[in-house]
């Protein structure tokens, strides 16, 4: 076949096309169906046998580029069926899309309906470990015991997080002075050499909050990065609400028409469960993002257009009429400010400081060469002018006498 553009001709079935005028030589891809080496360095028959060993490819530009058998799908027949029925059920293709689109919010938004399928004790074991995340951790310049005084929890959309003074831990930690040397400092690694391509950037979220406080993927929280030391002063505020025949709070969780959440009594825990009841009424499982009724399934990735449809439906669950979320009595709240440093590692410490020593010795060398110079200049100078130097002999003449 020969393929003729303006002045080009080349051969197509080849891998070079060739300028007929002599402007140089373009490369063709080579076939669709050619060897294809993989990241790793396997050599497979082609892309279409990375996976699905059955899987035909199709030289034709005309037809798909590859025709995968009964268990696998994909544009290079890459993802097993049974995955996408254990993860999606019937919205397989729509889960492939998620996969597909490179859209860190929306497959975050779609994780905890994409592993409602696993146990507690499973999303644990598939999450990073304190010994992963914490190097080392003190508490008023004393070294502490990250297994024991670190409580772990899970939630759906964070993962394994780790509280320090958290309301069921067997030791808890008194502030008593209002400097960084009485606070707790922790060493996180950050474990970059196992994100994702995609993922633009690194950090972990850490939330300030008062003891017992449920936190949740929206909660405030302060993102810290590697590379860098981040400050937080707190400080803390509490709040005790007086009843009266005009008011009402809540002072436990018990008030609440349902409450689902481990920690103390919350408006934001009040809402979700109430919202986590309207859920369960309209698709028959529970939001896979938030803490459920105990015996109730979470919902799957093919029940998450349920519940989309029942929230835009609804709208915020504040104005439903069956929320009834008072205040609670008490409530304790932190404000904190930070400032970030730049760490600065050993090896950038010894380039600036043989930096800096240069520059002062090389200054040092032209200042002792000009000092030189100058003297000679002068010396010169004087030498050469006749009236200077008579003038400069009357003057020791006259100091003699």
């Amino acid at each position: 076949m020969i393929l003729q553009v303006g002045n080009l001709t080349g051969a197509v079935g080849g891998v070079n096309l060739t300028n007929a005028i002599g402007l140089g030589t373009t490369t063709l891809p080579p076939s669709r169906c050619a060897p294809y080496t993989a990241p790793d360095g396997v050599v497979y028959a082609n892309r279409c046998a990375t996976k699905d060993l059955a899987a035909v490819c199709n030289a034709e530009s005309w037809k798909t580029h590859c025709t995968c058998s009964a268990r696998w799908t994909d544009t290079y027949c890459s993802v097993s069926l049974q995955s996408l029925d254990n993860l999606g059920g019937n919205s397989s293709g729509q889960l492939i899309d998620v996969i597909n689109s490179g859209s860190p919010a929306r497959l975050i938004t779609s994780l905890p309906a994409l592993l409602s399928f696993l146990t507690d004790e499973q999303r644990v074991e598939l999450s990073y470990t304190v010994d992963e995340m914490i190097l080392e951790a003190t508490y008023e310049e004393k070294p502490l015991d990250i297994h024991k005084h670190f409580t772990l929890f899970n939630d759906p959309s964070l993962g394994n997080c780790f509280t320090f003074n958290h309301f069921n831990a067997s030791t808890t930690f008194q502030a008593r002075g209002h400097s960084a040397r009485y606070g707790l400092r922790v060493t996180l690694d950050f474990q970059a050499h196992e994100y994702a391509p995609w993922v633009e950037s690194v950090g972990m979220y850490t939330y300030v909050h008062a003891i017992g406080q449920d936190i949740y993927l929206e909660s405030v929280k302060h993102n810290v990065h590697p590379g860098r030391i981040d400050q937080v002063a707190m400080k803390k505020y509490r709040f005790t609400r007086m009843r009266n025949m005009f008011s009402h709070c809540a002072e436990t969780k018990a008030v609440a028409q349902s409450y689902y959440f481990a920690g103390n009594y919350s408006v934001d825990g009040c809402l979700r469960s109430c919202y986590q009841d309207s859920v369960y009424r309209a698709c028959g499982c529970m939001d896979p993002s938030y803490a459920r009724k105990q015996g109730i399934k979470a919902c799957n990735f093919e029940q998450l257009s349920c519940i989309d449809s029942m929230a835009a439906r609804r709208g915020d669950a504040y104005y439903w009429p069956e929320c009834t979320c008072s205040l609670p009595c008490g409530d304790e709240h932190y404000e904190y400010e930070t400032s970030r440093a730049q760490l600065i590692q050993l090896s950038r410490v010894l380039g600036l400081t043989g930096g800096f020593v240069g520059i002062l010795l090389g200054a040092s060398i032209v200042f002792i060469v000009e000092v030189g110079l100058l003297v000679v200049r002068v010396g010169m100078i004087i030498m050469g002018n006749p009236q200077m130097l008579n003038a400069m002999k009357m003057k020791r003449v006259q100091r003699k006498h």
